[in-house]
């Protein structure tokens, strides 16, 4: 499980988790009907929630500015009103928006707000779905430890109020983070197994393959091609008919390839590359090509060569450079196996160039990383300080309150001193005459 294969499994439980699938027809109908009550409806907090409702049903259209105007004006009415649920919803609106456009720094903002507004008002369902979102965006930065922590917060409310959706979400989360790390493919597989007594009551297609393929990914790594085979298999005809089914067919052509079954390979692996090509699935033939150049390198050169060229092309076209390293791997073998060494050399160079290329991209990654935490760090710096001096300007206040209250009082002091004494030289007076 390559790293950027594992965070595109998992990140869809972002959006699987927050938004149905509908078809096209149907998602413009209820957007048409949402637009048609927002016009009518009252500035009340019931218009709150249609103008959420509606922000999502136009962030699903993939109108970001649209939904972003929309959701923006669900949170000033809410504002308004007072209505601290409905404000709770824009935010994370507002945020799902920016997570779309990858400007994570404003995401966790508006998260987190939300996340804060859900926590005073105890709505536990909120804060299980805000902790695993923002969870998802630590994760996708590279923050494993802080993605973890989330997930975990996310399924401990989760399975207090018993919210199947969010506990199965939060265990194949936890599960993928673990599976990122060869140490801790025990963990993975521990969260993992805890999912199915939880997939009956769940109508989530989405969750139970990301599941099955998910684990079958752990044993296919682990080397138990057995147990693999098992998961793929459960999880092809859930895949039928969906982005997902390429990569299980290429994923069980591979198994049977380790076993021994040339033949099932080939079989699975032509299936996943016509799949992908009918469904204009670029990077899914690069892979699926090279899979089949590993099966035919050792005893058919012609048809290794012919799929180990086509995937060059491809992934030279589309500047996709993890998969070139394979690609150059392969051809600098079939061409050693044929003893055609001159070949053999040159692919071997490029290798190691796609190799250093490689080291250069996740250098750069861990770079992107670093300077993600670093602004986190410094705008978490903004906050305190802004606070601090929101507490300060408290405390200057409240002062010159008492400042105001202390000369009032010393001024009626003064006053009923004042009187005493005239009512009194009065008296003396009064007696002395």
């Amino acid at each position: 499980m390559n790293k950027v294969g594992n965070k595109t499994i998992f990140a869809v439980l972002v959006c699987c988790t927050l938004f149905s699938t509908r078809s096209v027809v149907s998602q413009e109908s209820q957007i048409d009907s949402l637009k048609t009550v927002v016009q009518s409806g009252k500035q009340d907090t019931l218009q709150v929630r249609n103008l959420n409702a509606l922000s999502v049903e136009i962030l699903q259209n993939e109108d970001i500015s649209g939904s972003l105007i929309v959701s923006k004006q669900a949170g000033e009415l809410a504002d308004e009103l007072g209505y601290l649920r409905g404000k709770a919803y824009a935010e994370k609106n507002i945020g799902m928006a920016h997570y779309y456009q990858g400007d994570y720094m404003q995401v966790l903002d508006h998260w987190t707000k939300s996340l804060e507004i859900f926590e005073y008002i105890e709505d536990s369902q909120g804060i299980a779905n805000l902790s695993n979102n923002l969870g998802a965006v630590y994760y996708s930065q590279g923050s494993n430890s802080k993605a973890i922590d989330y997930y975990l917060r996310s399924l401990s409310i989760a399975e207090k109020i018993q919210d199947t959706l969010r506990i199965a979400s939060a265990l194949l989360n936890i599960g993928g983070v673990y599976g990122d790390t060869p140490n801790d493919y025990d963990k993975a597989l521990e969260y993992f197994n805890r999912i199915p007594k939880y997939l009956p009551a769940l109508d989530e297609p989405q969750i139970t393959t990301s599941y099955l393929m998910g684990e079958g990914e752990i044993y296919l790594l682990q080397g138990n091609y057995k147990e693999a085979l098992k998961y793929y298999q459960d999880a092809l005809p859930l895949t039928l008919n969906t982005a997902d089914n390429t990569d299980n067919l290429t994923k069980l052509g591979i198994v049977e390839f380790k076993m021994g079954e040339k033949q099932k390979a080939i079989s699975y692996l032509d299936q996943a590359y016509q799949n992908a090509k009918e469904n204009s699935q670029q990077l899914q033939m690069v892979q699926t090509l090279i899979e089949l150049g590993k099966v035919y390198q050792n005893d058919d050169f012609t048809k290794a060569l012919s799929a180990f060229k086509e995937a060059e092309s491809l992934a030279n076209e589309m500047g996709i450079k993890f998969e070139l390293k394979d690609i150059y791997e392969g051809l600098s073998m079939a061409y050693a196996n044929q003893g055609d060494y001159t070949n053999a050399f040159k692919y071997q160079t490029q290798l190691i160039v796609a190799k250093d290329s490689l080291f250069n991209v996740e250098t750069d990654d861990k770079i992107r990383g670093l300077q993600f935490d670093f602004d986190l760090e410094k705008k978490e710096d903004e906050i305190g300080l802004l606070e601090q001096e929101a507490q300060i300007a408290d405390l200057q206040t409240k002062r010159q309150k008492y400042v105001i209250y202390g000369t009032v009082l010393g001024l009626l002091f003064v006053f009923v001193l004042a009187a005493g004494s005239y009512k009194r030289y009065r008296y003396v007076k009064k007696t002395n005459k």
